[in-house]
């Protein structure tokens, strides 16, 4: 099966994720403590027992993050819209531009295991909203490491980001 790790600042520090299903380019997985994510192509596309209600993320459809796409073949911008559970139990949009960069090229390592990765910067703003994605690629688009903004934290208006790691992919790493 394939297993992921997740991290946030928030109120999840720390959980291994299994797949509950697939279809269509979205993969739900879920922690042994009931905490739930949606995973499009390697975006986090919404979330459960995170604290921060996301209940979707879209992308534009052809985005190198649905897609396997090498990583000199990234697009430079993105578009982004999320959508957030309000506390009068509505919903809230955030829609966000996005300035894509290279950064560098090297490795990571993920359980003993050392991927050679490029490193790209995703900053994100809004007129409301300003927060900057990190992902790591390798030579055939697949994103092993991203640190992904999942939302805010209403109370303290701190962002907060999900740091994903690929610990294994559909058995075949």
């Amino acid at each position: 099966y394939p297993l992921i790790e997740i991290r946030t600042n928030g109120i999840l520090k720390q959980a291994l994720m299994l797949p509950l299903s697939e279809r269509n380019g979205f993969s739900n997985y879920t922690s042994g403590d009931g905490q739930n994510l949606t995973k499009n192509g390697a975006i986090i596309s919404k979330t459960y027992g995170m604290n921060v209600g996301m209940i979707s993320h879209r992308i534009q459809s052809r985005s190198p993050f649905l897609y396997l796409t090498k990583p000199n073949e990234w697009n430079d911008e993105s578009f982004h819209e999320y959508e957030f559970i309000s506390p009068s139990h509505g919903s809230k949009k955030v829609i966000v531009k996005c300035k894509i960069i290279k950064e560098k090229e090297g490795t990571i390592d993920i359980l003993k295991i050392k991927y050679k990765t490029s490193q790209f910067s995703e900053k994100c703003s809004s007129d409301k909203y300003k927060f900057i994605n990190y992902y790591w690629v390798d030579n055939d688009g697949f994103v092993w490491k991203s640190i992904q903004w999942i939302g805010m934290d209403m109370s303290s208006k701190k962002n907060i980001y999900a740091q994903l790691y690929v610990l294994k992919k559909n058995g075949n790493n």
